[in-house]
């Protein structure tokens, strides 16, 4: 898809910090640290004026992170919610904003 890309993000060899790597990009290898700053300096790159569209990528990225996120959370509630049984999964996909196909999903995941 236009305008994402992929982030390799790693332990450091040495066991100092971590380097983070974005395989189409020649040459774009950061390193941090710790994880988030290994992160933020790659965004920081891709930022800078050596790709084209660098801010709508890293815009859309961090979008797709925040967005993933809380589907995550949406989904954890639901289970929580269903492990107590006391409400329906139509008022559970409400709570939740899921589809009550997603929080039979779930639910029947949970199952097995």
């Amino acid at each position: 898809m236009k305008g994402m890309f992929v982030a390799v993000i790693h332990p450091r060899a040495n066991g100092n910090g971590y380097e983070c790597r974005v395989p189409d990009m020649p040459g774009c290898i950061t390193s941090g640290k710790t994880f988030l700053p290994a992160w933020m300096v790659t965004q920081a790159e891709v930022y800078d004026n050596r790709w084209k569209d660098g801010v709508a990528i890293l815009c859309k990225v961090l979008e797709d992170m925040r967005n993933e996120a809380a589907e995550r959370e949406r989904k954890e509630i639901a289970i929580r919610l269903i492990a107590r049984s006391q409400l329906s999964f139509k008022e559970i996909a409400s709570i939740c904003d899921l589809s009550e196909e997603k929080v039979r999903e779930l639910a029947q995941q949970r199952t097995t």
